[in-house]
């Protein structure tokens, strides 16, 4: 299967953290540094340099509106397309010199931002602010498990909460989910969840994907996280290591699209997954992995961007004979999947990305 991107553009950055909103078909990316571009296919592309080193970014799904964390102190930043600043909330200071993990993201109609930021080793603010007023409406605290954790939200699809991401790698992953309330907001530990990826929801909002290790993927209900089914990623070629690395997301409420090692893309049967009464951990305690079998359907190829040899795209590496490709990441926003690609060969020191739109509508979704 071959799709063609509808728009393609060309940054002089890396394309680190992105953001988009399909009914505006505007996307935004910047790389660690601050360097932003907005894009579009009725744009130009836009460039600002932001103030400072980044670790999150989230687009406004209205209002020509960017905000991001800093790195340095979890601060957050909204400015326009222009780069004015048009509100900073800052974080407490902490009392030791701990690196700060922070996020945020807007919420799917706008009219929150979500922020989260690391208060000490072991615990995390996660607040909801008016994006009229830029005034927190609700805070809470949640526990860290595993200290000084990466953080990052996730959007619900046709709801107002949103999934929060707990992460330190091998130590544990946890995922919450954070709502609005009358007196604030609630945050609800998802135990179903302990050890796994963040969970990409579907358009519908009723179930979402979560990578269970590195070589599983499972498909839950929400918001009842029931169990559904999963599948191992791996292909009876062996011509590529069976594991999840740029992100995985629904095409329709039956097939999805991961993408695995080496860049590469294959849809996914959400109907073939296996069923089971018991949850991953018990699965993997029992040593019942195996039998788990492979939802993996055809392999997707983004015209200008087929798998090539290894050697094209990493001249210092030794060629293996395996195909790779210049894919980095997919994410669907809405209607619109948007691809990364890195850009090859690169002079050493250097990484600049590819941003390709792809309308769910021209992929026969």
């Amino acid at each position: 299967m071959t799709i063609q991107s509808s728009y393609e553009v060309q940054l002089d950055h890396r394309a680190l953290y992105t953001d988009a909103c399909s009914k505006r078909m505007l996307a935004v990316a910047a790389s660690e540094e601050g360097r932003l571009t907005i894009v579009g296919p009725a744009i130009s592309p836009s460039i600002i340099e932001l103030p400072c080193s980044i670790c999150s970014l989230s687009l406004h799904p209205n209002a020509s509106l960017i905000a991001w964390t800093a790195k340095s102190d979890g601060s957050l930043h909204v400015a326009d397309f222009f780069g004015t600043q048009v509100a900073h909330i800052t974080t407490p200071q902490k009392s030791t010199a701990s690196p700060i993990a922070s996020a945020c993201a807007f919420s799917t109609d706008g009219d929150y931002l979500w922020h989260a930021f690391t208060l000490t080793s072991d615990q995390i603010v996660v607040q909801r602010i008016d994006s009229t007023t830029w005034q927190p409406t609700g805070k809470v605290a949640l526990d860290d498990p595993f200290f000084e954790s990466h953080i990052s939200f996730g959007r619900i699809s046709q709801s107002s909460g949103m999934s929060i991401w707990v992460a330190a790698g091998q130590d544990g992953q946890q995922v919450y989910w954070a709502e609005p309330a009358a007196q604030g907001i609630v945050t609800t530990k998802q135990q179903q969840l302990a050890d796994s990826g963040p969970p990409i929801f579907s358009h519908l909002g009723n179930e979402f994907l979560a990578m269970g290790d590195e070589d599983t993927i499972c498909r839950y209900s929400y918001p009842n996280v029931k169990l559904l089914g999963m599948s191992q990623i791996f292909d009876e070629r062996e011509d590529f290591e069976p594991f999840l690395y740029g992100g995985h997301c629904y095409l329709n409420h039956t097939t999805a699209v991961a993408s695995l090692a080496e860049g590469r893309l294959f849809t996914m049967d959400l109907d073939r997954m296996t069923r089971s009464s018991l949850t991953l951990t018990e699965r993997i305690r029992i040593k019942l992995k195996r039998p788990v079998r492979t939802a993996l359907v055809e392999e997707v190829f983004i015209a200008g961007h087929e798998p090539v040899s290894s050697k094209k795209i990493y001249p210092t590496l030794d060629d293996n004979g395996m195909l790779c490709s210049d894919l980095t990441s997919i994410e669907r926003y809405g209607d619109l999947i948007i691809t990364t690609h890195q850009k090859y060969p690169l002079p050493p020191g250097t990484w600049n990305d590819i941003l390709a739109f792809h309308p769910t509508w021209a992929l026969g979704t």
